[in-house]
């Protein structure tokens, strides 16, 4: 499977551009009582979103009776709501502007409404664009893993709407309405100087892993390029968005970064040694069940990198090195109250046995009836809170 360009086709829900119109003048009596025939069926065509009790509490609301701050329009219940409650996009053209109408209880609330409304049109491109990654390295061999899309999709949107603003609002039988905009230039412009950036970035970890004679800066490089390939596919989903699905074709072939990073895992020899010390008397046998545990969590964790051990270590080429020290603090008749402290090192075995990287964890007191039950309890704890710390740690280490 070859994937030189992740664009994909966009279409964009929405309605044609319309031209600004000017404050409507007040209905005639005779619109007004047209207004009333027709407002059952306007109701279902200007907004889905009304249901049967926000209808009831528009009956019980005298005219004028809602009111807007910031000057915004207010209606009575039977007249017919302004021409962008019914299109977003009656005002602010669509091929300059990303628009969105909320509403709610409040004005806040339907200015919240509003704001999601916008980011869900990026959020749901860049969902598109996050399964054709996903899917690329699940069909790759060594299964190469996407790394923190779900938290990079966040900050891109967050990027992307920053220049977001609520344009209108009104009032009327109840509800509050807004309407949110985002014009496609400006924001556009934004995007393309971040995606230039991380270009630059991802050609400059390519030429050295390239370059590298150590298989671990090797694998390194390599790595943290495929990351940067995945901000890059964000930033390209969102410009794919704000200019009607044009989108850029990446500054590294998908196949080729993916096939020297996974040229480069397979390369390297790595092992690893997990020890846990129990400072208790005849808890021995305990601490080697525990250590087989805790190492199991943590190839299981790094798994998720595309990281495999070797059950040797002959000629290894990167060593990851984990100590739990389970101390105890108290005992007493129902209490055995135990101290775990987490340690881990990463080492450069060819060179020299270098420490790369070094994290602690503390995981805090456990308290249990006995000090097997303690031991055992803290031991998950471990597995779910310092594992998945350390690789969290163990991302932004590969990624730099």
């Amino acid at each position: 499977m070859r994937i030189t360009n992740l664009a994909l086709t966009l279409t964009l829900l929405g309605s044609s551009s319309f031209a600004c119109a000017s404050k409507p003048p007040p209905p005639s009596q005779q619109e007004v009582d047209q207004t009333r025939q027709d407002h059952d069926q306007a109701q279902k065509d200007m907004d889905k979103k009304l249901d049967d009790k926000d209808k009831r509490e528009a009956e019980k609301q005298p005219p004028q009776s809602a009111l807007v701050r910031g000057g915004g329009f207010v209606f009575a219940s039977y007249q017919a709501k302004p021409a962008w409650v019914r299109n977003p996009y009656a005002k602010h053209p669509e091929s300059s502007y990303l628009a969105a109408v909320g509403q709610g209880p409040s004005q806040a609330a339907a200015e919240n409404d509003a704001k999601a409304g916008v980011s869900k049109i990026f959020e749901s491109k860049i969902k598109a664009e996050t399964t054709v990654v996903q899917k690329y390295f699940q069909n790759s061999q060594g299964s190469a893993k996407s790394m923190g899309m779900e938290k990079r999709n966040q900050v891109g949107t967050e990027r992307a709407i920053k220049g977001l603003k609520i344009a209108e609002t009104a009032a009327g039988g109840g509800t509050f309405y807004a309407l949110a905009v985002l014009e496609r230039g400006p924001a556009a412009e934004r995007i393309r100087d971040d995606m230039a950036k991380v270009e630059g970035e991802i050609k400059s970890k390519m030429k050295a892993g390239d370059g590298a004679s150590d298989k671990v800066k090797a694998f390194k490089s390599y790595g943290a390029a495929l990351e940067k390939m995945e901000i890059w596919a964000v930033y390209n989903s969102d410009i794919m968005v704000l200019e009607n699905g044009r989108g850029s074709k990446p500054p590294v072939d998908w196949e080729d970064i993916n096939s020297k990073f996974e040229g480069a895992k397979e390369n390297l020899k790595v092992g690893i040694d997990v020890v846990a010390k129990v400072n208790i008397a005849n808890l021995e046998g305990k601490a080697k069940a525990e250590s087989s545990r805790i190492e199991a969590c943590l190839k299981e964790e790094m798994h998720k990198m595309g990281l495999e051990f070797q059950d040797d270590d002959d000629d290894l080429d990167l060593k990851l090195s984990a100590e739990a020290m389970f101390q105890p603090v108290e005992a007493g008749p129902n209490t055995a109250l135990v101290n775990v402290e987490m340690n881990m090192q990463v080492i450069n075995v060819k060179k020299n046995n270098k420490v790369l990287h070094t994290w602690t964890h503390s995981v805090g007191k456990v308290d249990r009836s006995n000090f097997i039950a303690s031991v055992s309890t803290a031991a998950t704890k471990v597995c779910k809170e310092s594992v998945t710390k350390f690789g969290r740690e163990m991302k932004k280490f590969l990624s730099k």
